[in-house]
């Protein structure tokens, strides 16, 4: 995360200004959350990466 305003996650589908650009390639599979901080507050996505 760079620090932006990012979109938010909700039903595999993206809403809200920006991006979410990470790179995951690096990460093993497994359960991960992402914290979303967006001027309406923080939110918490938890979601499964698999290789």
């Amino acid at each position: 995360m760079d620090g932006r305003e990012v979109a938010t996650i909700s039903k595999e589908r993206l809403s809200g200004s920006g991006c979410i650009s990470y790179d995951l390639s690096h990460f093993s599979s497994g359960i991960y959350f992402l914290i979303v901080k967006t001027e309406r507050g923080v939110t918490h996505h938890k979601f499964i990466l698999i290789h």
